[in-house]
C-alpha cells in the first residue's frame, strides 16, 4: 500500500489495492447514526416507541441529569431546562433520539471538535455525546465518524503512506470524500495518472456519485 510501491503496479492492481484497503477501513470505522454509548442501542434499529413511551422516557431522563450534575460529573453546557424544552417543544414527540448540538467540553476540544450532537436513547434513556472531532488521532481513538470525519482520516492516512497527490473532495450535497492521483502504471488519452475517487464511508473506489 506504500505509495513507492503501489503507484509502480498496473491500474487494475492499483484499484484492487485501495478497494481492500477501504473494505479494511470501513470494518474498523463503521459509520455512526445514534448508537448508544449505554446500551448499544440504536434509533435505526428500535422499534417504534408506544404511545407515551417519550414522556416516561423524557422522565428518567430527568431523574439521569439530576443524578448527574448532582455528582458533578455532567460536562454539558446547556441545563437541564434547556434540554427538556428540546424534548417538549417542536418536534418532541417524535421517534428519533437526535436532540440537536451543544458546546463541545474542554476536553472534546482538544480533539478540535466546533461542537458536539446530544443524542438521548430511546431504550435506556441515557445521553450519548459525539463530538466531532476534526484531529486524526481522536477519530482513530473512538472510531465514531461520518463522511467529514471519515474522509479527513483517510486523507491523513495516504499522506502517511507517502502519496504527495492527494485531495479533499466536498460536494455540494452534503457530502466528502478523498481522492489520490494513480501513478505511472495508469495510461489515459492525456499521458500518465487520473485522480481516482475514494469514498470510506462507503468502501467506494472510482465510483463518484
Amino acid at each position: 500500500l506504500m505509495a513507492d510501491v503501489l503507484l509502480k503496479k498496473s491500474e487494475k492492481e492499483q484499484l484492487k489495492t485501495f478497494q481492500s484497503f477501504l473494505n479494511w477501513f470501513r470494518s474498523e470505522f463503521p459509520y455512526y447514526h445514534d448508537k448508544c454509548d449505554s446500551c448499544g442501542a440504536s434509533c435505526k434499529d428500535d422499534p417504534v416507541l408506544q404511545p407515551g413511551a417519550n414522556a416516561m422516557a423524557n422522565e428518567n431522563a430527568k431523574h439521569e441529569m439530576v443524578d448527574r450534575e448532582s455528582e458533578g460529573t455532567h460536562e454539558c453546557e446547556q441545563s437541564y431546562d434547556e434540554i427538556e424544552n428540546t424534548f417538549n417543544g417542536d418536534g418532541g414527540d417524535d421517534d428519533f433520539s437526535f436532540l440537536g448540538y451543544v458546546h463541545p467540553t474542554p476536553s472534546e476540544q482538544l480533539g478540535n471538535a466546533f461542537r458536539t450532537e446530544l443524542y438521548r436513547c430511546r431504550s435506556c434513556s441515557s445521553f450519548t455525546r459525539f463530538p466531532r472531532y476534526n484531529k486524526a488521532l481522536w477519530v482513530t481513538t473512538t472510531k465514531q465518524g461520518r463522511c467529514g470525519e471519515y474522509s479527513m482520516l483517510l486523507y491523513r492516512m495516504l499522506r502517511a503512506l507517502g502519496y504527495d497527490r492527494v485531495r479533499w473532495v466536498v460536494d455540494w450535497a452534503d457530502h466528502v470524500w478523498a481522492e489520490v492521483w494513480l501513478g505511472n502504471g495508469v495510461h489515459t488519452d492525456t499521458g500518465k495518472g487520473r485522480w481516482v475517487h475514494l469514498d470510506p464511508c462507503e468502501a467506494a473506489v472510482n465510483n463518484p456519485l
